[in-house]
């Protein structure tokens, strides 16, 4: 996504020292407590004690973010997000080739977000089933880790209300009194133990199986977990509908041979040769035999290739309405 010499960008590209790294992750305790651990990346666990010394966002669940600091992100990212240093993370690791200093415990945000996507929507819906599932999973292993790691019940439940008015779309007034703030409230005898707390934490859930974490998470978990393994399955499936028809469509660009399209995500364009989407625009519902004969130009093969391209991208979608039945000129 970053632009490079003599390359065009279909999109706004992103800054080389900023990347997808412009956002700041919630971690979930136990991976807080395994970052401290890992050695490899010593900003980025230095970023982690800074913010724990501070109480930056810092809960027996975690480390999360300052709710002013999400709200203003939110109102920036579409035009900042890749462009701007000011949101860079602040586990970014600037000493080495611009990584991530907590690469291996990151967050399922983290983990599942990707720019562009095999096949298109199909993956992007796979990968947004999985990231459902991982926060899933982190909000019942953080609260069941820090119970097992001896933080009282009185003071889990200030934790998950925190938790609850941290993650509103308003920011409440608690909260803007900074009471995010009161170690006491949250930590009670555990405050100024934060670092052996998270350690626990990581050591309670290191030993658990998929199985255990499953039934952690109860049905909520069970029922992502089912999600992922339906939307893995439609990765493999290659049927296409028998009627499509062009979905609504943004052209971004075009140099005359080549149209620039947006699709189902921000960052994922295509690229139509515009003979071909003039055709598209020109007709209405297509029978599928003959959406791959336009595509193709009477190869089947290539048309078959790039009608699929065109679904799993959302360009064309099926349609319910008659195929229009008059003979397909070529173009």
């Amino acid at each position: 996504m970053c632009a490079t010499a003599g390359v065009a960008s279909e999109t706004k590209p992103f800054h080389p020292s900023a990347k997808c790294c412009t956002y700041v992750p919630e971690l979930p305790n136990y991976l807080v407590g395994a970052a401290l651990a890992e050695e490899s990346s010593p900003n980025g666990h230095l970023s982690l004690e800074i913010r724990i010394r501070h109480q930056t966002a810092v809960t027996p669940l975690g480390v999360g973010v300052v709710p002013m600091l999400r709200l203003a992100y939110e109102a920036v990212a579409e035009q900042a997000f890749g462009a701007s240093d000011a949101l860079r993370c602040p586990h970014y690791d600037e000493s080495g080739a611009g990584s991530c200093g907590i690469w291996k415990h990151r967050n399922a945000e983290c983990a599942t977000w990707f720019c562009r996507h095999v096949r298109g929507r199909i993956g992007a819906e796979l990968w947004a089933a999985l990231r459902a599932f991982l926060k899933a999973v982190e909000a019942a292993l953080s609260a069941w880790a820090a119970l097992e790691a001896g933080l009282p019940s009185r003071e889990l439940l200030r934790c998950l209300a925190y938790r609850r008015l941290a993650a509103a779309e308003r920011l409440s007034v608690e909260l803007v009194r900074g009471w995010d703030g009161t170690r006491s409230e949250l930590w009670g005898t555990l405050a100024g133990r934060e670092r052996e707390f998270f350690a626990s934490t990581a050591a309670k859930v290191r030993p658990l199986s998929l199985t255990d974490v499953l039934e952690v998470c109860g049905a909520e978990g069970r029922a992502a977990a089912e999600g992922v393994r339906l939307a893995f399955a439609q990765t493999a499936c290659t049927d296409l509908p028998s009627r499509l028809r062009l979905a609504p469509l943004r052209v971004l660009s075009t140099d005359g041979l080549v149209a620039t399209v947006a699709t189902y995500g921000r960052f994922d364009t295509l690229g139509i040769a515009t003979d071909l989407l003039h055709a598209l625009l020109a007709g209405g519902p297509l029978a599928l035999a003959d959406a791959v004969r336009l595509a193709g130009r009477d190869d089947s093969v290539r048309g078959l290739a790039a009608v699929r391209m065109l679904v799993d991208h959302g360009v064309l979608v099926e349609s319910h309405a008659d195929p229009r039945t008059t003979p397909i000129g070529r173009t």
